[in-house]
């Protein structure tokens, strides 16, 4: 199913292009956090028993930036008569370190634990933890939290724009905030398109959020825009790459945004790897006489029509052929709906040959639609039923 591949294709590279930009210039984490080990706890000790006081265990430390590297001191002491013992630790993710600075703190004295944090892949509120295995036998470990939100000094949300099932022949818009976290003010310069070829085919608005807008965003940009983009219809069929730079008022890198999708015509046929899809060729091979043969294609369908269009079976040559149509399956958020079609050569079908390289001496499929723009649509059909295997 080529243009299936192609599809599929165009998702995955579009989606992998918009999770990397997002990454490099938005700061979305883009690991999962790995499991702590479990913290073993230290053995009890012989004679007087330890006992851990940890005064503040929770640090908030506000709002901080993503280029920032965010560090606290927790105090651990020992109230207890015997010595206490910590361990190094665990933390809940790899970006989380901390440190001990004495791991046998004597009665009535204490420790410091150095917690650090690195967010530059995280945007939002953080929460990381370190956990300290002690020999306290009434808390074996002990569990010190930081907390917080990240910022950047502006995003895009969503991080890209998709265009995905979009007919050649409509015209679709998608919309993103450009929130500004460092600046009261931003001022959109100017933009450019990436790739020049296409550049006509799209276009860019975009007008400042007003207070309202911005105090329903959380956490709560000091500024931004509402940005409405634009792919205009004529655009060329095929998987759709596109960027645009868009330049501020800030003192920052411009802003580059990725947008991708596939563009289609309004009904596309799909089928096995024996359909040859630039000729609409199926190719059948030799069926034996007393066997049947079943191949499964469906046609994709785009635009304003995707929903209303329906197909009959106009004419089919050989005339042994059966031709039925599936339920409609919707796709790409309702953009786009598939039509399955069942094509089925009985075992009845007598010996006969339609492999001619001209068109007009195939087998063919005439399907019939409503669609204004496609009356029909015509499979070429190539095989030959031949005699039943010995």
């Amino acid at each position: 199913m080529r243009i299936g591949f192609v599809v599929v294709f165009a998702i995955v590279l579009g989606l992998a292009v918009g999770m990397a930009s997002a990454i490099a210039e938005f700061g979305y984490e883009n690991s999962l956090p790995t499991l702590a080990t479990v913290a073993v706890p230290l053995p009890a000790n012989a004679g007087p028993p330890a006992k851990i006081v940890v005064k503040e265990p929770i640090h908030e430390f506000g709002e901080m930036d993503q280029s920032e590297v965010g560090r606290h001191k927790f105090i651990l002491a020992n109230a207890g008569p015997g010595t206490l013992s910590l361990g190094q630790g665990t933390a809940s993710c790899s970006c989380t370190i901390s440190s001990v600075s004495r791991q046998q703190v004597p009665p009535g004295e204490s420790a410091e634990v150095t917690v650090e944090w690195r967010p530059a892949n995280f945007f939002g509120e953080l929460t990381k933890t370190v956990t300290i295995p002690t020999n306290d036998p009434n808390k074996q470990s002990v569990v010190l939290t930081v907390h917080g939100q990240v910022l950047a000094p502006w995003r895009l949300d969503p991080p890209n724009i998709s265009f995905h099932g979009m007919s050649a022949k409509e015209t679709k818009e998608a919309t993103a905030n450009l929130l500004v976290y460092k600046n009261d003010k931003c001022e959109i310069l100017s933009h450019e398109w990436g790739t020049k070829k296409t550049a006509e085919h799209f276009g860019l608005i975009y007008e400042a959020l007003s207070p309202e807008e911005l105090t329903a965003i959380k956490p709560t940009p000091k500024s931004g825009y509402k940005l409405t983009f634009v792919a205009r219809k004529g655009m060329p069929t095929g998987p759709l790459v596109q960027t645009v730079t868009i330049q501020t008022s800030l003192k920052k890198e411009p802003l580059t945004v990725p947008i991708y999708g596939h563009v289609t015509a309004d009904i596309t046929l799909l089928g096995p790897r024996d359909f040859k899809q630039d000729m609409n060729l199926l190719y059948l091979g030799s069926v034996p006489q007393g066997t049947s043969k079943e191949i499964d294609m469906s046609m994709l369908l785009v635009g304003s029509h995707r929903n209303t269009t329906k197909f009959t079976v106009n004419k089919v040559v050989p005339e042994e052929l059966q031709v039925t149509f599936g339920e409609p399956k919707s796709g790409y958020g309702g953009n786009s709906a598939l039509v399955p079609i069942k094509i089925v050569l009985p075992k009845t079908a007598k010996q006969q040959a339609w492999l001619s390289s001209v068109p007009e001496e195939m087998g063919e499929i005439v399907i019939g639609t409503t669609h204004p723009d496609y009356k029909e649509l015509r499979i070429l059909v190539r095989g030959a039923v031949v005699a039943p295997n010995k």
